[in-house]
């Protein structure tokens, strides 16, 4: 109810303002009704409504008292009539993600992307950590045309179940077939060759003198002129 106001006239006595009655009345009336409010401030309450963070903080005596909204990292406020506005950076805006094949845009809200993994490969999250796992078995089988970019060290490791092995040259011991011949029995044709004895046939001294006297052939780079008669091998 709106205050009602007393008619007093404009001057003392000039009979135009309330009598007693009605001026009590208007009297009785604003009290009445500012008892009525102060009643229901006494008595009301105020709550937040929903989810989140609630505006309203406590009650002091009549005074019903707000919390403050502040604007944090990269947001900023702006009140207009009945409004609070909250603005986010612009660089908040907009995620772009991207990938070997194409690229995904985040930036309309309510968006979810999603870290798969391909062949060989899985994902895992722990906390706020995302981990993608490799899974290390047969990763040489699986590449169909594999290329080393330097020397392969096979740590004093076998190497088996080989089929054609082609090199510019090799170093080290070899063992097992080189065109069909096994390499590793070679040693007893080429270390162990038996000629026998070498019985020269002499017909004078001087044949038995060149036949027990030792000849210097010198080196193969360097050989001596000499000509040794070794008789006829049979």
């Amino acid at each position: 109810m709106a205050i009602q106001s007393i008619n007093i006239g404009s001057i003392a006595n000039d009979g135009t303002g309330d009598d007693l009655r009605e001026a009590f009345n208007k009297v009785n009336a604003n009290f009445t009704d500012l008892d009525s409010k102060l009643s229901v401030a006494e008595g009301s309450d105020a709550e937040n409504l929903g989810l989140g963070e609630g505006l309203f903080a406590q009650k002091s005596d009549n005074t019903l008292q707000l919390r403050s909204i502040v604007a944090g990292s990269n947001i900023s406020l702006s009140g207009g009539g009945n409004s609070i506005t909250i603005s986010g950076d612009a660089s908040m805006k907009q995620l772009i993600v991207v990938s070997d094949s194409g690229s995904v845009v985040l930036g309309t809200g309510n968006q979810t992307i999603r870290i798969q993994g391909g062949t060989g490969t899985t994902t895992r999250v722990t906390s706020e950590d995302v981990f993608i796992d490799i899974d290390g078995t047969n990763l040489v089988a699986a590449d169909t045309a594999p290329v080393l970019g330097g020397n392969l060290n096979a740590n004093s490791k076998n190497i088996s179940a080989a089929g054609t092995v082609t090199a510019t040259s090799f170093v080290g011991p070899l063992t097992g077939l080189v065109n069909g011949i096994d390499v590793s029995s070679l040693d007893q044709f080429v270390l162990g060759f038996d000629f026998g004895a070498i019985v020269p046939t002499i017909n004078s001294f001087s044949q038995y003198f060149a036949a027990n006297t030792d000849v210097d052939l010198e080196s193969f780079t360097i050989p001596n002129a000499s000509v040794i008669d070794m008789g006829t091998f049979a």
